[in-house]
């Protein structure tokens, strides 16, 4: 199944799009920072959509992306 993967810092941004992603049918997951969502990444099976925070904790998104 593919899954969407989630990556966004404030809690209540998250769980929105967790539901939105999920109404429409869609497997999704999420990370709180980028480091949490690059950890999922490298598992299986690999996401077939990611949605980033540019602005995040730890890891912001254009570090994820280099």
């Amino acid at each position: 199944m593919n899954v969407v993967l989630v990556i966004e810092d404030n809690a209540e941004i998250r769980e929105v799009l967790e539901e939105m992603i999920r109404a429409d049918g869609a497997m999704v997951e999420s990370a709180g920072d980028g480091a949490q969502g690059w950890a999922r990444v490298r598992r299986e099976p690999f996401p077939c959509l990611i949605l980033l925070d540019l602005k995040m904790p730890v890891m912001d998104g254009v570090e994820f992306l280099k």
